[in-house]
Order: structure tokens, then C-alpha cells, then sequence
């Protein structure tokens, strides 16, 4: 999100025994801690990108308002940064993944219980 860390900073590696931590801050939203949440983003500069487990624990950050901020859900998706969100389909996974693809907003919206246009008219 264009923030860089001083070389010298010293972060902890696991959170709860958890790796692959998000760390995101905002007026809004405040400090936010996103466990497991950098092994469902897939951005070349993200070490911790894991399709096998984007798969199936990235749609948390497209619908759980409790896994996420409703802001950085929105900047994610609108960067096509979790791809590999999906919803269990009877049609298969890529179905899945074209439910959440197709409908993403209307889905964060809802599970959010905010509307883009609405509360946040002005891009994230």
C-alpha cells in the first residue's frame, strides 16, 4: 500500500504461533492484525503467498469482516491481489472462483453491511 519498513526493524515472525501476518493501519479501521492473511495474497513481492491455502481460506477476505477491514477488502480486490478467493460450488472450484470474481463488491458489501458508493465514494 506504498508503506516501506526501516531495514533495521525488527518484527516478530509468528503471532500466536501464526505466520504470514498482516499488519495494516488506517483512520478508519485503526491497527489491524491479519493472521494467515499474507499466505492468501498473490503479489509478487509477498514470500508468503500460498495458492494451495489462498484457496481455501482467501474468500475471508473478500466476506469476514471479522478476518478484515472492510477498506483493505475492497483495495485487495479492486488490485486483483486475491485471486484465489472462492465459493464452494457444486460446479467446481473455478466456479467458485467466478462467483466471487463476478460478484465481489456486491459480496463485500454485504458481509460488511456497508455500500462503496455510499459510505466510501472516493477510492481506496
Amino acid at each position: 500500500m506504498g508503506y516501506r519498513l526501516p531495514e533495521n526493524l525488527a518484527l516478530p515472525q509468528t503471532l500466536n504461533g501464526r505466520t504470514g501476518i498482516v499488519v495494516t493501519a488506517s483512520p478508519e479501521g485503526g491497527l489491524f492484525f491479519v493472521p494467515k492473511g499474507a499466505e492468501c495474497i498473490a503479489s509478487p513481492d509477498n514470500p508468503y503467498y500460498n495458492k494451495e491455502k489462498a484457496g481455501s481460506d482467501a474468500i475471508a477476505l473478500c466476506i469476514g469482516d471479522e478476518a478484515i477491514t472492510y477498506e483493505l477488502s475492497c483495495w485487495l480486490q479492486d488490485r486483483n491481489l486475491i485471486p484465489d478467493a472462492r465459493l464452494n460450488s457444486l460446479k467446481g472450484e473455478e466456479h467458485g472462483r467466478k462467483l466471487v470474481r463476478d460478484n465481489h463488491q456486491f459480496l463485500t458489501d454485504y458481509f460488511f453491511h456497508k455500500n462503496r458508493t455510499k459510505d466510501y465514494p472516493e477510492d481506496f
